[in-house]
């Protein structure tokens, strides 16, 4: 039995040693060795429980790692993919606006054009010219 205890002994933490040899300071003498083998079986009982609940919690937490690492993989992706929209989307304000501003400068033109010629009552080319002249008085 002595040996039995040996050998459990061997697999408490130092924790559970200190509290043993707290309770036995010259070690159980032969009356107290099965009552210190229960003691030290109930001790790892407990910490072989509390070793698998934290064994379970690893796991699940390793898994949710898992989850939340594919997750925020998505979601970097689905950030890039929206960045690469953003930046068609504004090249396509920046070529659509170019052209109306161009286009807007080109009415612009055209309007100044005929304000000038019905300004000075063209009704054939003879005044052209002059009307011309007038263009942005």
């Amino acid at each position: 039995m002595k040996d039995y205890l040996q050998k459990i002994l061997a697999l408490c933490t130092e924790n559970q040693l200190s509290m043993f040899n707290r309770m036995y300071p010259n070690g159980p003498d032969k009356n107290q060795i099965k009552r210190a083998i229960q003691q030290v079986e109930q001790t790892l009982k407990v910490f072989n429980c509390k070793n698998q609940k934290l064994r379970e919690e690893n796991k699940e937490s390793k898994q949710c790692i898992e989850i939340l690492t594919t997750e925020n993989n998505k979601l970097k992706k689905e950030i890039n993919y929206l960045k690469e929209d953003l930046k068609e989307s504004n090249i396509k304000i920046t070529n659509l606006s170019t052209p109306s501003a161009i286009e807007s400068a080109n009415i612009n033109a055209s309007l100044q054009k005929l304000a000038a010629l019905e300004a000075v009552g063209v009704d054939n080319w003879e005044y052209y010219d002059e009307a011309m002249n007038n263009i942005g008085e």
